[in-house]
């Protein structure tokens, strides 16, 4: 089943709408026209980068599952973490 637990730190033109992952890839959906962000895992304190799909329907593919993720788009950076699925149910 899709995990659909994700949080923004902010809310920016480039902020995911939706972000979700099968277990295989994760999602990251913009809104229409909106600019789209380099995306990369943070893993052991670096940021690392990844294989991307082509936005289809303004949904982005990543190779991967990762508890978080770093977004840049020039200066600016919206950072996501997978919420545990403890603290989704309370």
């Amino acid at each position: 089943a899709p995990n659909y637990n994700y949080g923004a730190s902010a809310r920016t033109e480039f902020t995911p709408t939706r972000i979700w992952d099968d277990g295989t890839f994760t999602y990251f959906a913009f809104p229409r026209n909106a600019p789209v962000p380099a995306i990369f895992r943070y893993a052991g304190g670096r940021e690392r980068t990844v294989n991307t799909q082509t936005p289809e329907d303004g949904v982005i593919r990543v190779s991967g599952v990762n508890r978080q993720w770093v977004l840049r788009l020039g200066e600016e950076v919206v950072c996501i973490e997978a919420i545990p699925p403890a603290e989704a149910a309370s």
